[in-house]
């Protein structure tokens, strides 16, 4: 039982530390574009850098970047266009890292 215990401990202790998510809260986009040689695309955030907690090789940015050749992709990249010209905040959260440089987006809401 006590083997159990440990091993369910460490499996929660670990996955958090693994798989933590990082939120900027509502902010801005300050600039939104993407590369024309491959998928890349990028937003700038407003406020405070984030980052730190997915140990992307960067470091604390205001900047995220994510492939947008995917359908989920081009969905992220239309509704973060239309936050942009619409001037609406945007809520984005972190997980991982892009191409092991630029933290990369989970999931983000638009506010009213």
């Amino acid at each position: 039982m006590k083997e159990i215990l440990f091993t369910l401990c460490c499996f929660f202790i670990f996955s958090n530390q693994c798989f933590a998510e990082e939120t900027t809260g509502y902010r801005k986009i300050l600039d939104l574009g993407c590369h024309v040689s491959d998928g890349t695309c990028y937003a700038t955030l407003s406020g405070s850098s984030f980052g730190a907690q997915q140990n992307c090789s960067f470091g604390n940015t205001n900047e995220f970047r994510f492939d947008s050749t995917s359908i989920h992709g081009r969905r992220t990249y239309t509704s973060l266009l239309s936050a942009f010209l619409t001037n609406k905040p945007v809520s984005v959260t972190f997980a991982g890292c892009f191409n092991g440089t630029w933290p990369t987006i989970t999931y983000f809401r638009i506010q009213n």
